[in-house]
């Protein structure tokens, strides 16, 4: 199902299958800029059928690659992250920025020094 995902990510009209040119702007969006001259011979390595596209099964070859997976879960890592701390920005803000969102106002106050 994972792997369905990425597809569909990398499909971008959701034709079935992944062109030259959503496959380079994928690509770019995971760090790795190439030619489309580079994509075009990605697409032949990995093209069984000859149709010129990468459809699903294809696909599945690419994702096993090992820079593949690697610049994958780096794009995962950042995504995850930049939600992270945007949903932390967010708890801040609605908790009023006051840290620990503890409202609980019955703690006593601290011992004053001597």
């Amino acid at each position: 199902q994972e792997m369905k995902t990425a597809f569909d990510q990398f499909d971008e009209d959701l034709n079935g299958s992944i062109d030259n040119f959503e496959l380079q702007r994928a690509l770019e969006k995971m760090g790795q800029d190439m030619s489309m001259e580079e994509v075009n011979e990605l697409i032949k390595e990995i093209d069984e059928n000859g149709d010129g596209v990468v459809d699903f099964e294809e696909f599945k070859k690419l994702a096993e690659k090992g820079w593949f997976i690697g610049a994958y879960q780096t794009t995962l890592a950042t995504t995850m992250s930049r939600h992270l701390r945007s949903f932390s920005t967010m708890s801040l803000a609605m908790d009023g920025g006051g840290g620990d969102g503890d409202t609980d106002d019955t703690k006593e106050a601290p011992a004053a020094a001597v």
